[in-house]
């Protein structure tokens, strides 16, 4: 057995009773749920490991963004504790979760999105963080113009306006005004909600719109 399986057995047994920070809860399948709750705990804990220093900040990002209840706060801790001693395999978590999210291409960036939020967390983006996460968008099979996007938003020194709304300067202004409209269409905090998602990801879903609204009034102005 590898240590990645022995990890993973051991991962069964903590996760007999989380249920907290699946999704896909609602779905009412037990293996869909710890498949997804897995997956979400290894990439955020091997993002923060990404430097090789796991900052106060970047545990309380992920702990904000998936919440978790009271009851299931110690199991999810130990989980957390198993996978940021390193950054080994992260793919094959990553992989599980583009299977489970096959259908839907919108909670992959939605997940991406939130590692994006840990990896800024201590205010400073490094080049291993950024082959993390490149890697992961890959097997997400989240476009490069998208990923491109979420670039611009989170790291501040790459902040494009134009990027943001996935234009180029010396587009037509009607167009940009259409990719505007479409973009806060599918960014609304309420898609979200409908989909069942965490409270705390609605609010990364806020972050998002306010970024978009602040794009379109930069490029508005010139």
């Amino acid at each position: 057995m590898t240590e990645e399986h022995s990890i993973w057995a051991r991962l069964h047994d903590l996760l007999v009773s989380v249920t907290t920070l699946g999704a896909l809860s609602a779905h009412h399948d037990p293996t869909k749920t710890t498949t997804f709750t897995i997956g979400v705990i290894a990439l955020a804990a091997k993002i923060a490991k990404a430097d090789g220093q796991v900052s106060v900040s970047e545990v309380q990002m992920f702990r904000s963004i998936f919440k978790v209840e009271p009851r299931d706060e110690a199991r999810v801790a130990q989980i957390y504790d198993l996978f940021r001693q390193d950054v080994a395999a992260y793919d094959v978590y990553a992989r599980q979760l583009r299977r489970l999210f096959d259908h839907d291409a919108s909670a992959l960036k939605d997940i991406l999105d939130a590692l994006f939020a840990i990896a800024m967390a201590d205010g400073q983006f490094h080049e291993k963080e950024e082959n993390f996460l490149r890697h992961c968008a890959e097997i997400f099979d989240v476009s490069p113009g998208c990923y491109a996007e979420m670039m611009a938003r989170w790291v501040p020194e790459r902040w494009n306006p134009h990027q943001v709304l996935g234009m180029i300067p010396g587009d037509a202004p009607e167009d940009i005004r259409r990719r505007y409209r479409q973009l806060v269409r599918e960014s609304h905090p309420d898609r979200l909600i409908a989909k069942g998602m965490p409270h705390e990801m609605v609010g990364l879903a806020t972050r998002r719109m306010a970024d978009i609204n602040r794009a379109y009034a930069e490029i508005s102005a010139d």
